[in-house]
């Protein structure tokens, strides 16, 4: 099963997986919800943004450990820089070095 996650956030917000969207595999299996409250998946402060894929697999600690219960997660940031030319003009040589 597949599921994607494309949040832009305009104010601070959580994003749950109420925000996950089904995309392939049996549409009858999705995200747990515990006592009718999604899970927080993570918080988002404005003009911040999250993006992924998830791939479930269903499978049993006995063919292989990465079947065990338990959780595991990764990320890699994505920096958006933006440069103002016109301060950076007014740095000096060894600041501009420096950065």
């Amino acid at each position: 099963m597949k599921f994607v996650l494309d949040v832009d956030a305009q104010v601070d917000m959580a994003v749950t997986t109420r925000d996950l969207r089904h995309v392939s595999g049996p549409r009858a299996i999705m995200p747990v919800e515990l006592e009718q409250s999604p899970i927080i998946i993570a918080q988002l402060a404005a003009q911040q943004s999250l993006k992924l894929e998830a791939t479930a697999i269903s499978g049993n600690g006995k063919k292989h450990a990465k079947w065990s219960p338990g959780l595991v997660s990764l990320f890699h940031h994505h920096a958006k820089i933006n440069i103002d030319r016109q301060k950076a003009d007014l740095l000096t040589s060894k600041e501009k070095e420096a950065m």
